[in-house]
């Protein structure tokens, strides 16, 4: 074997013995982070049954439905939810964004890894200064024919391309993640809204039953001072009464049509298509809550996910910005036919070829390509800070929906005891009002409070069940398509 043979055939054993041998950038893994033992500041007893009206209870395990909208048990709700992940415009938007960028990313791939092939094809007549020679024209006319295939390829010794697309490729990953925390948001969103209309619609069926005995109790009152039984300080507190319940009529009604208005986005309806109200009695809430443990939270959380395939990005954008600094070799060829009439350019005499090879080394560029690759450095370790931050914000927003979950359920177990006490009070106070023992204005009086206590109960319960779209939202499991 000839020494220039030998040469030619070592190139490649050269080039990946330094791609072994060299390390253009870090690997892209994130920074250990201490999994705790429990989510917030206190070990809570996640085995506990929450007692009450809606007992619900946390388990522990490292699984959860990615349909879990299902728990509610409303076969209406589970058909809204499919409609407004099948016709959101903003998901729908972001989808055929997301497929853009994964056929961009493909090509990207492509492209690192072949040779692009052109062909060509070129017909001209033109007109030319002739040769200031004696007896010759002063001008040539002539016809040109050309057609040729070229060929071109970059020999990526320093994997600067395939680490671009590396890079591009995890780009697409976070954009798929952030699509799958999109896609959460959307039915948390709507559910959210489903239960906050059939609270609207409770809270104003109690609030028209307090309109209503505020106005038979001013009836009553007026008759009174017709009488001379009663005063006009008694009167001008029941119409105050009356006007401060009907100020809080107007925004219920207002906050119902808006709130049902947002439902109809979010399935891809017009505001005026908004679906007919599911009365709470319709919804369950779930009986139990499955709690991921932190090491599969890291795994199924869309947004720590998507921070980490960031992180994984800007380490291959520090292997492109060290590879730009190495020498980079290319190849081109071109084969063709060419003449100045058809029959030369399709003849044997108008064969035309051409091979280039070409080495180029940065030497000078005013210190870009040094600070190019500092900056990548900078972003890579900002994406690191990212990405503990968005871990640190994951933990935190499971411990605070763990303690909001009990103590909101604590506080509708006080509520539903509030409202008992208030009915037996009215229970008891109309019983004394028909055995003549107690005015009829005692009974009224008992009457605004119990329903008060049904307002708030109305409100806590709807409480209890954001508490579990948010807890089913901060595990993160992606929703399937």
């Amino acid at each position: 074997m000839s020494r220039h043979a030998f040469f030619i055939q070592g190139v490649p054993v050269l080039a990946a013995w330094l791609l072994s041998a060299c390390t253009l950038g870090p690997a892209g893994e994130p920074q250990t982070i201490n999994l705790p033992d429990h989510y917030g500041l206190e070990t809570l007893d996640l085995e506990r049954q929450i007692e009450g009206i809606d007992a619900q209870r946390f388990s522990l395990g490292d699984m959860v439905l990615s349909s879990w909208w299902a728990s509610f048990n409303s076969p209406v709700l589970n058909g809204w939810v499919e409609e407004a992940l099948a016709n959101n415009a903003d998901l729908s938007s972001a989808s055929a964004n997301l497929q853009a960028a994964q056929r961009q990313v493909s090509a990207q791939a492509r492209q690192a890894r072949l040779p692009s092939v052109d062909l060509g094809g070129q017909a001209a007549r033109q007109r030319d200064l002739g040769l200031p020679l004696p007896n010759m024209p002063n001008t040539s006319l002539y016809n040109t024919f050309v057609g040729q295939a070229q060929i071109r390829y970059d020999f990526d010794l320093f994997g600067s391309r395939r680490s671009q697309a590396q890079a591009s490729a995890q780009r697409l990953q976070a954009q798929h993640q952030q699509f799958q925390a999109a896609r959460q948001s959307v039915v948390a969103n709507l559910i959210n809204a489903t239960v906050r209309i059939a609270a609207i619609n409770q809270q104003i069926e109690i609030v028209m039953s307090l309109l209503k005995d505020e106005q038979a109790q001013l009836a009553d009152v007026q008759q009174q001072l017709s009488l001379g039984a009663s005063s006009r300080l008694a009167l001008s507190d029941t119409q105050q009464r009356l006007h401060v319940l009907r100020a809080k009529l107007a925004p219920l009604h207002a906050e119902l049509h808006s709130t049902r208005h947002a439902q109809a986005i979010l399935m891809g309806r017009n505001p005026s298509e908004a679906p007919e109200a599911i009365p709470f009695e319709m919804l369950a809430l779930p009986q139990e809550l499955p709690l991921l443990v932190p090491s599969a939270l890291l795994r199924h959380r869309p947004d720590i996910r998507a921070a980490e395939a960031d992180l994984r990005a800007a380490a291959a954008e520090i292997s492109v910005a060290t590879g730009n600094m190495f020498p980079s070799i290319s190849i081109s060829a071109s084969m063709g036919q060419a003449g100045y009439d058809w029959s030369t350019a399709l003849s044997g005499a108008g064969a035309i070829w051409s091979l280039v090879g070409g080495v180029t080394q940065p030497i000078f560029h005013a210190g870009a390509l040094r600070a190019e690759r500092l900056a990548a450095i900078d972003r890579y370790e900002a994406a690191q800070f990212a990405y503990k931050q968005t871990v640190l914000g994951a933990f935190a927003e499971v411990a605070d929906v763990l303690v909001q979950t009990q103590a909101d359920a604590q506080a509708l177990g006080e509520h539903e005891a509030a409202l008992s006490a208030a009915d037996d009070y009215h229970s008891m106070v109309k019983e004394r009002v028909r055995l003549g023992a107690l005015p009829r204005r005692e009974q009224w009086m008992s009457a605004q409070q119990w329903r008060q206590r049904q307002l708030d109960a109305v409100a806590a319960r709807a409480q209890r069940f954001s508490d579990s779209v948010r807890f089913y939202k901060a595990m993160g499991i992606p929703i399937q398509p």
